[in-house]
């Protein structure tokens, strides 16, 4: 019974110390991650923000349009606030899937989510790198609708993991979204 009981503890022990250096492991990522795609005072308030209820805030979009890429913007489809929104959508899911990653029900969560947040941008990039004009354009226009809407849905599948007040910003930005590109089709006819 001792003996048995030993080695409980020690097996218990174990997974704690596997564990503990699991979540140190967690975090240096998200570390380096964050230093590579965003700006560092961004960095230092998500590493600093200690409990998973506290917003990130990016700086707004404005403070994210500052700091995109100027070679990024000098691309046609830059002209287009809906292309622009739907990149800072973008970095915001990045930052919400690192956090959905943490949990193993939010892995699955975050997965769709990046893919489909992707595919806003990506579907209006398609139209308007292709130089198409007409039914072709507003097609790959209703493919951004249709990922945004799944986006919004993604975050409502998420918001087990996400704090309320960082999905209500989120599914602002998305309705956003939404309607410039809805107003993009109806102008487009």
């Amino acid at each position: 019974d001792e003996n048995t009981k030993r080695r409980e503890d020690e097996n218990t022990k174990r997974r704690e110390d596997e564990n503990t250096k699991r979540r140190e492991d967690d975090k240096t990522r998200i570390r380096r991650m964050y230093s590579r795609f965003f700006a560092v005072s961004l960095f230092r308030s998500f590493v600093s923000s200690s409990r998973r209820s506290e917003p990130v805030d990016p700086g707004g979009y404005d403070e994210w349009e500052k700091c995109y890429p100027e070679e990024a913007k000098r691309e046609p489809v830059w002209t287009f606030i809906g292309y622009r929104k739907a990149l800072f959508l973008y970095d915001l899911a990045w930052i919400d899937c690192s956090i959905l990653q943490v949990d193993f029900c939010g892995k699955a969560v975050a997965q769709q989510l990046i893919r489909s947040a992707g595919s806003i941008s990506a579907n209006i990039e398609e139209g308007y790198g292709r130089g198409l004009r007409g039914k072709e354009r507003l097609q790959f226009l209703r493919y951004a609708v249709g990922s945004a809407r799944e986006t919004k849905g993604w975050y409502i599948r998420g918001r087990h993991a996400l704090p309320c007040d960082r999905l209500k910003h989120r599914s602002a930005v998305l309705d956003e979204v939404i309607a410039l590109l809805l107003s993009q089709l109806r102008s487009r006819r």
